[in-house]
């Protein structure tokens, strides 16, 4: 059996930043927290909601979309998770590919299961994957907060190590499948003197920069575009309704001069509200940034969780070391400062 795979991907933004992966080197694999839902309804909503998380394909009874290119970042393991790391050697979202099984309400679990088999057994082929080795389920690498793809799959007797050898068997029947024809490629951002992206350096960054700083962004004038600026860029773009890019062209250059104008200092951004569990945790940013000795213990625990150091409450040494141990890896300003930079990458 063969099934064909539909390429349909979503725009740039939150949920598809355009990065490029290392590898892939293995998987993970879901299931989507919103039972009933289709593969098309939820490419539909991360295209328009474009929420801090995604996945690169979701499979249904009738189809096996891809949303995301599988050479291509998307946000679907919480960073700050280490199981990952300790399997792997990478971060999920780094380096790997996130597939979704749709399932509950009108579906047809038996065919979605099949699709869903089928198309893992296709990556296997593809990539010269071992099932046992190279997919991993969402509970294993973070069993703490989440359940998937066991939630689905128990519901219908299907264990986890049962899927990995239906995958194993299917890989021998496996044939290369008929794609649907591509959408058009994505436009290219504009191209000019007056746009600022990541990789440019000088003055012009140095003030942008700076701008973003009275802005009320946490980030250091350095003249160097590194993703500490580009976080940055996206957060305000987010916050004011602008293609989310983190490139800062004319239409982003112009608000930010808007912004500034303006008698009273704009108030922090929020981060997006995800509309589905399928993917890394997003939670709004506090509005102030968060340092050692700071008494926000609710936030501090947070974080401390995310890092994997105990989660006391108190933002002392340990904490602050491990901020910068996660901004060195992530390329963002070492301070040991959470700002919304580190906290968008972090949650």
């Amino acid at each position: 059996m063969s099934y064909s795979i539909t390429y349909d991907y979503i725009k740039l933004g939150n949920a598809r930043p355009g990065t490029k992966i290392d590898g892939p080197f293995f998987g993970v694999a879901h299931d989507t927290g919103n039972p009933g839902t289709s593969a098309r309804s939820n490419r539909n909503y991360f295209n328009n909601q474009q929420p801090s998380a995604s996945a690169h394909v979701f499979i249904d009874d009738k189809e096996i979309l891809v949303i995301i290119p599988l050479d291509e970042k998307a946000y679907h393991v919480q960073y700050g998770t280490q199981l990952d790391n300790l399997r792997f050697g990478r971060e999920s979202n780094d380096a790997a590919i996130g597939v979704e099984l749709c399932w509950g309400g009108r579906i047809n679990f038996q065919e979605a299961y099949k699709r869903y088999v089928w198309f893992w057994g296709y990556l296997c082929k593809r990539y010269n994957w071992r099932p046992q080795e190279k997919i991993a389920s969402h509970k294993q690498l973070d069993p703490g907060r989440r359940t998937d793809p066991d939630n689905a799959l128990n519901r219908y007797g299907i264990t986890f190590n049962q899927f990995l050898k239906d995958v194993e068997n299917s890989i021998s029947n496996q044939t290369i499948p008929t794609p649907s024809p591509k959408p058009k490629p994505q436009p290219k951002p504009e191209n000019n003197n007056s746009v600022l992206k990541s990789g440019d350096t000088g003055e012009r960054v140095k003030n942008l920069q700076n701008k973003l700083k009275r802005a009320g962004y946490s980030l250091e004038a350095d003249g160097v575009f590194g993703a500490n600026t580009e976080n940055a860029v996206k957060a305000f773009q987010r916050k004011y309704n602008l293609t989310v890019d983190g490139i800062a062209g004319p239409n982003t250059l112009n608000k930010l001069d808007a912004v500034l104008k303006q008698p009273t200092k704009p108030s922090q951004p929020v981060a997006p509200k995800p509309g589905s569990s399928n993917g890394s945790a997003v939670v709004p940013y506090p509005g102030y940034v968060i340092k050692r000795g700071s008494t926000d213990s609710a936030n501090v625990s947070r974080i401390q969780r995310a890092l994997n150091v105990p989660a006391d409450g108190n933002f002392g040494p340990q904490t602050e070391s491990a901020v910068k141990a996660y901004q060195k890896r992530k390329g963002l300003a070492i301070d040991g400062i959470v700002g919304q930079a580190t906290w968008y990458t972090l949650f």
